[in-house]
């Protein structure tokens, strides 16, 4: 029954009780928000506050007090000197990750007033750069505070009598049940722009709130304040433009209550305050994309280095506005029988409406708005569906889909929520049934999100307990059940007729958008191939078998979605590398012989989501059912993976036989780590494409050096023999090296071609102990910490497996294969040096523009000719042939090739003259090396080279 107050008194008391609880309620809420924020953020992140500029925003900080609109990053020359920098195969070596390149310079298009409000403000006042993660954790805990100071002036104010449990329950979802509470996960550039807006959307609505109570002359300064602060969200989020109409419901309360002959003054005065600094907001911005662009309504984004071209994608479009609202809405998630639960789309928002439940609550209160919502309270409510609403259609105008989404409209949200819950719990003040079911609404709602945030806590061996015990009581009724988790084993017969047909055999996922099956195609003369399809992907193709006259095969599948997730007890005693290298191993057999294998990370999947002959979702190019007989079905036992032990010695070459991912199309992943604390290297593979690659090394403190792109086959073995300096011991062979360091030398062979042989290569000296295998503990942020491929096997090698180097100082014409260095325009660069200081001879190179190069020949102190400029394709190895005088030995009858200079690329003569040159010795010869101090050239060869040969007489 509704509690009618007809007693003054009354509402005193309560409203001072109100004013107790909210107090009481909203500290504990707002310590408990900023505990939660600071220490999300902060794990493996280091200080919120260094010395030098740190991360994006820190260097766009740094730009501005600089004097200039660019970030304080300089782009690679290499990227600079590509044709199209804007190509996402051609600029993967070279680019920073979603910077705006623009006339030379890095942009960035994300938000500006985060460097407004938080960066330069707090550099210019301490001289110390606030981190990413700080930047995004306060902007969190500042919009949260004043969610929760909003809910407790709203009760007091206008819900006295509303249970303190409403408030409770409204302020805990603000809180824990906020979609903010992801940002703080894994904080980097992309969370503070959302963060900063999410916060000074806040702000904006606690203005409008003073607004509307107070008289008209302090209105207009509230006004004024929610309007700067909208003008600054539009900085951060542009897609906030929209809920500027939020400011017209406290500026058409405020023009009501204006009385007497001076309204049209009051209307165009409250009006100026309402919208004046929004519009001079918004100038700004204009201006300022004008001055970075040429363009005012360019933000910059167009301009974006990505996976993709991001100039030919259309951003916005209404055709998007349905499906997306639909999204944000109502797209469904998954549940299954393991901890937490329920498992958002990955990367993708789950339906706010379909998993919170708590906010049915807002329709209820509107439908009931005349004893919820009356006029005196209805203002806010009103402003933040405004908000709420525009921010969410411009969001759906927008082409990008995903999780990092749900914060720029969801917030407000919950706050009406709560606002209507108080609202409700006063009416029906004392109902047991409704507290029974808001609080049910409101545990389903933090259910949900927790187990969302759970998903992405980027340290699940934090949560692993809690994990493991809570999947206990499913560990034990698989057991009772007899359930094996492992690989599958099938009897098929498969039927006739029908060739040139793919059929399922073994479906799992989720989604149709996430999910992976194996199929059987169907083939002429009497032959059939299994295939793994991974969506996103496509199709791993095994080895072709021939069917037996019977048409009986014996199929066995492994792969990680036939297995329980890491929380499962199962694994209890398992290490975190064996988990890994089994959940991303795939291997398929017929008749115990193995016709595919390979390293993917299946999309998740549970026990109840196996289907064995039929798809779970249609798809091209595969029928539905399997239209042969599967007469039996077995789990086989999970075996336990056997990694890779290390070498007995590790001061000598490795070779390693690797399994390369089939599924990783970018970052970067280590191979071999050696060192630690603040001296250490690490070799790594960097994935340019499916099925390209780039080998580098990052010797910490430099610039990674980086091969050129390499095609591999994802399901065969692959060789690699490599030597880092940083290995060398004491005990490390020098003779058959000449002269060179070994300290130094960094050399990667793959599958037998030479992709690095670096000679003045700097390392750290690491201890044998040090070294370790596809992991990286020390640089997460530069290399990710695991290797996503399989090592099968390592053994040490002896020297002379690597390229050969002795011929770098010996006599006789160069013959050798190159790879030109990208990004050297204007530098000139040493091929063949020799004799010494003042008497010395030269073959070099200088580039051009345009990846134009010219050869020249320089006698020490008279001078030497220079060719003409030549186009080069940078991108593949070439051919060099060199001959000059010097090269030979004295005494030895050589004719015309005593005098001639010449240099051949490729197939052209590019450099050709009659030259004597200084006498030189042996060891006064040197390829790719100027060791002599001559000024013709730089003091090395920076790009690769991968094959030399000496000639002793040419043949050319």
């Amino acid at each position: 029954m509704r509690t009618k107050v007809n007693s003054s008194a009354t509402i005193i008391v309560s409203s001072k009780q109100a004013r107790r609880e909210s107090w009481f309620l909203g500290v504990l809420a707002l310590v408990a928000s900023v505990w939660f924020f600071g220490t999300t953020a902060q794990p493996n992140r280091g200080a919120f506050f260094v010395n030098e500029r740190s991360g994006y925003y820190g260097a766009l900080a740094k730009g501005f007090l600089g004097g200039h609109l660019h970030v304080d990053i300089k782009p690679a020359p290499g990227l600079l000197a590509l044709e199209d920098p804007y190509d996402p195969v051609a600029n993967a070596p070279y680019r920073v990750h979603d910077m705006t390149l623009w006339k030379g310079n890095y942009y960035l298009y994300y938000g500006v007033s985060p460097v407004l409000v938080f960066f330069m403000p707090i550099t210019v006042l301490t001289g110390w750069y606030p981190t990413e993660a700080c930047a995004v954790a306060a902007f969190c805990s500042f919009g949260v505070a004043l969610a929760l100071v909003l809910l407790g002036a709203v009760r007091r104010r206008h819900f006295p009598l509303a249970p303190a449990w409403a408030l409770m329950v409204a302020a805990s979802l603000v809180v824990f049940a906020n979609p903010v509470s992801l940002l703080t996960l894994q904080p980097q550039f992309y969370e503070v722009p959302i963060a900063c807006a999410f916060a000074l959307h806040m702000a904006m609505l606690g203005a409008i709130y003073r607004a509307s109570l107070a008289a008209t002359k302090n209105g207009g300064l509230w006004l004024a304040a929610a309007s700067v602060c909208y003008g600054l969200s539009i900085g951060a989020r542009p897609n906030y433009l929209l809920s500027g109409f939020a400011l017209v419901v406290p500026w058409v309360v405020l023009v009501r209550r204006e009385r007497g002959g001076i309204w049209l003054g009051s209307k165009l005065r409250l009006g100026a305050a309402a919208f004046g600094p929004a519009v001079a907001a918004g100038i700004g911005l204009l201006l300022y994309n004008w001055l970075r662009f040429g363009v005012a309504t360019e933000f910059g984004m167009k301009y974006t280095l990505g996976g993709e071209r991001i100039p030919d994608i259309k951003l916005m479009g209404l055709e998007n506005v349905v499906p997306h609202l639909g999204d944000y809405l109502m797209r469904a998630g998954n549940w299954g029988r393991y901890f937490p639960f329920f498992s958002p789309p990955v990367g993708m928002p789950h339906g706010a409406l379909r998993y919170g439940p708590w906010l049915w609550l807002i329709p209820v209160a509107f439908l009931l708005r005349r004893s919820v919502f009356p006029p005196e309270r209805s203002t806010l409510p009103l402003a933040i569906a405004v908000a709420a609403g525009a921010n969410l259609l411009l969001l759906c105008a927008f082409f990008g889909l995903t999780d990092r989404y749900p914060p720029d409209y969801v917030p407000a949200v919950f706050l009406l929520a709560g606002i209507a819950a108080l609202g409700l719990g006063e009416r029906w003040r004392g109902s047991l049934n409704f507290g029974l079911v808001g609080v049910g609404l409101a545990a389903i709602t933090v259910f949900v999100a927790l187990a969302v945030w759970v998903k992405r806590f980027p340290n699940p061996s934090l949560v692993l307990p809690v994990a493991r015990l809570a999947n206990t009581a499913t560990y034990a009724w698989e057991r009772w059940q007899g359930e094996d988790l492992g690989g599958l084993r099938m009897e098929v017969e498969l039927p006739r007729g029908r060739e040139g047909i793919s059929e399922p055999l073994v479906h799992t996922g989720l989604a149709a958008d996430r999910r992976n099956w194996l199929q059987v195609e169907y083939l002429p003369e009497n032959k059939a191939r299994l295939a793994f399809f991974h969506a996103g992907l496509g199709v791993l193709q095994g080895r072709e078998f021939p069917i037996p006259n019977d048409r009986r095969i014996a199929v066995e599948l492994e792969c990680g979605s036939l297995l329980p997730p890491p929380t499962h007890p199962m694994f209890a005693d398992w290490t975190d590398d064996e988990q890994s290298v089994a959940s991303r191993y795939l291997r398929v057999r017929v008749n115990g012989d193995d016709v595919l294998v390979g390293a993917i990370a299946c999309y998740e999947s549970t026990p109840n989501d196996l289907l064995i002959g039929r798809m779970g979702f249609g798809a091209g190019g595969v029928e539905l059912r399997f239209t042969g007989r599967i007469d039996r079905i077995e789990r086989v036992a999970l075996r336990r993976p056997s990694l890779v032990a290390s070498p007995i010695n590790a001061s000598t070459p490795l070779e390693f036989q690797v399994i390369l991912p089939a599924d990783r199309a970018a970052y970067r992943e280590p191979l071999i780590t050696t060192g630690d604390g603040s001296k250490f290297d690490i070799l790594f593979v960097q994935y340019a494409g499916l099925g390209q690659a780039i080998f580098g090394l990052y010797h910490h403190g430099d610039e990674p050096t980086l091969s050129q792109i390499v095609t591999y086959d994802p399901l065969v073995p692959h060789t690699l023999q490599v030597w880092m300096g940083s290995m060398a011991g004491p005990k490390s062979p020098a003779s058959g090296t000449g002269e060179l360091d070994l300290t130094k030398r960094l050399s990667i062979v793959f599958n037998g071609k030479v992709i690095l042989n670096e000679l003045e290569q700097s390392f750290y000296l690491a201890a044998p102990g040090s070294l370790k295998w596809g992991r990286n503990a020390l640089v997460p942020d530069v290399v990710l910490p695991r290797f996503s491929g399989r090592i099968e096997a390592v053994r040490s090698v002896g020297f002379d497996l690597l390229p050969a180097v002795d011929a770098l100082r010996e006599f006789g014409a160069v013959d050798m294969t190159v790879v030109f260095p990208l990004g050297a325009q204007g530098a000139a660069e040493p091929l063949v040096v020799s004799g010494k200081e003042g008497a010395g001879n030269f073959i070099y190179l200088r580039y051009l523009p345009d990846n134009k190069m010219v050869f020249g020949f320089d006698h020490w102190g008279i001078g030497g000719i220079v060719s003409q400029p030549v186009s080069v394709d940078l991108w593949k190895p070439h051919r060099l042939r060199i001959s000059m005088g010097s090269l030979y030995p004295a005494g030895e009858e050589m004719g015309a090739w005593r005098t001639k200079v010449q240099v051949l690329l490729d197939e052209a003569v590019v450099l050709n003259g009659e030259w004597a040159c200084h006498p030189s010795t042996r060891p006064e010869v040197r390829v790719g090396q100027n060791a002599i101090g001559g000024s013709t050239c730089g003091p090395r060869f920076s790009g690769q080279i991968q094959r030399l040969e000496r000639v002793a007489r040419p043949e050319w």
